[in-house]
């Protein structure tokens, strides 16, 4: 048998070896290393007797095709590109486990557009946790008559009230941790979770609020004339200097690509603020508020413009404050916090929203498929 062939012979006889006693398989892996040995005895023999042979020139037999020596001389002049088989970082049981890796347990976030409507309405802390508001109806003066010398001075209607109910509902959720993780996690993982929550409220009110807004009758405003129309007349005087727009990326996109008929955008904000978004009507500039349409979704191709005096519109109802209270007895449904080594955070708020004012407010949209009025 030649030297290649008991080379190969002796790497595979130690392979299985290895794999028998890897197994568990010690009588049978003890056998086939007696084999081991004797295979290489017959290598180191035959090495011996080879190095005691006078050299002649005769060529040296070919290499056999698929021999481990031919496996090799094919990689080398491949620059053991593809069949190199050895030790390497690629892979981890080959060397890979030995190089250092960069994790960091900080957490780091994303950016996300942090839309917060709640700051554009009105809100209230009721002392109870439901009631009701009472207003003055709008009605349109028409002023005094004339009356003659000792003549009846006619009767006149006084203000009408109205009342606007609410009942706040508890709306919550519970986060489980492990006890673990707490102990165990570099970062501030209970302060996460309470900034979490914390979000999830945040979340809440959105919806809470767009959901209200959903009831009152949707307006198609058509273009830029039907915003403006929606300002200065809808709207109008009573509210100037109050009202805004509410839109999504989608709008802001369809008003930012507005052109005039030579081909010029008519809106060039200077991009510095919330601010610099603005639209020129008749009682001054109108603020234009872009939340994402992540939270503002658009109807296909219909865009929301709600056009509105907000704070004088929508009405947040809060009894109490958000709160974040955490326990580790606690049950959740057939999960045991005691049993399971949990802690439990709990997030919860009582809300409700109302339209106080109909006339503040024009739920509009537009439809970016049909041609711009306007513009």
């Amino acid at each position: 048998m030649r030297k290649t062939e008991l080379l190969n012979k002796i790497n595979g006889l130690k392979a299985e070896a290895i794999a028998l006693a890897q197994a568990g398989k010690l009588a049978e892996a003890k056998a086939k290393k007696a084999e081991l040995d004797e295979a290489q005895a017959a290598f180191d023999l035959l090495d011996e007797l080879e190095d005691r042979a006078t050299p002649t020139a005769a060529k040296p037999a070919a290499v056999p095709e698929g021999s481990e020596l031919a496996r090799f001389c094919n990689a080398a002049r491949t620059g053991f590109r593809n069949a190199y088989t050895g030790m390497q970082e690629g892979t981890d049981t080959d060397g890979g486990y030995t190089v250092p890796k960069d994790i960091e347990t900080r957490v780091r976030r994303y950016k996300e557009a942090k839309d917060k409507l709640e700051d554009l309405i009105n809100t209230e802390k009721p002392k109870a946790p439901a009631g009701e508001r009472t207003y003055v109806t709008k009605t349109q003066h028409t002023g005094f008559l004339t009356a003659a010398e000792t003549a009846k001075i006619g009767k006149k209607d006084g203000p009408k009230f109205e009342r606007v109910k609410y009942a706040t509902e508890k709306r919550a959720g519970i986060l489980p941790v492990t006890q673990e993780l707490l102990s165990d996690s570099d970062d501030e993982i209970a302060d996460m979770v309470s900034e979490w929550l914390g979000e999830e409220d945040i979340a809440t009110v959105n919806k809470l609020v767009l959901d209200t807004i959903a009831t009152v009758a949707k307006t198609d405003l058509k273009g830029l004339d039907g915003i403006k129309g929606a300002a200065n007349k809808t709207l109008g005087a009573a509210y100037a200097g109050a009202m805004s727009i509410v839109t999504n990326e989608d709008g802001w996109q369809y008003l930012d690509t507005l052109k005039d008929k030579n081909g010029r955008y008519l809106f060039n904000p200077d991009g510095q603020s919330e601010e610099s978004k603005v639209i020129s009507t008749g009682f001054g500039v109108l603020p234009v508020h872009v939340v994402s349409c992540a939270t503002l979704a658009s109807d296909g191709k219909k865009v929301p413009f709600i056009v509105a005096d907000m704070k004088s519109a929508v009405t947040l109802f809060r009894y109490g404050t958000f709160k974040v209270t955490s326990t580790d007895v606690g049950t959740v449904g057939d999960l045991s916090a005691f049993e399971s080594d949990l802690t439990f955070f709990k997030g919860a708020s009582r809300l409700d929203c109302k339209i106080v004012d109909k006339g503040a407010i024009v739920n509009g949209f537009i439809d970016t498929t049909a041609p711009a009025v306007g513009a």
